[in-house]
């Protein structure tokens, strides 16, 4: 099977993993002392995720939650797999 031929690049590797460390920087003095639970939706979150979380130099917990499609037209989504991490209290970033 051949391998998968990338679309038309909109960011630059660059660009974006600049950004990622900018961001990463940038949320990370908000959780100072209270170690954060990083949410990422499954499957498309993960290596963003991944970039994101190494560039936050502070003590975290990671979880993903899988969703199905749009319910209705109030773009509502559904988890089919909840996160494991009790993250009813947690800020939202």
């Amino acid at each position: 099977m051949p391998a998968p031929r990338p679309g038309r690049v909109l960011v630059g590797e660059r660009a974006l993993r600049s950004r990622i460390a900018e961001l990463g920087a940038e949320i990370a003095p908000r959780f100072a002392g209270e170690p954060p639970v990083v949410v990422g939706v499954l499957q498309g979150a993960f290596l963003f995720m991944a970039d994101l979380v190494r560039a936050m130099p502070i003590d975290l917990a990671t979880d993903f939650v899988r969703l199905e499609d749009v319910v209705s037209s109030a773009d509502i989504f559904t988890p089919t797999s909840p996160p494991f991490s009790d993250v009813s209290c947690a800020d939202k970033f």
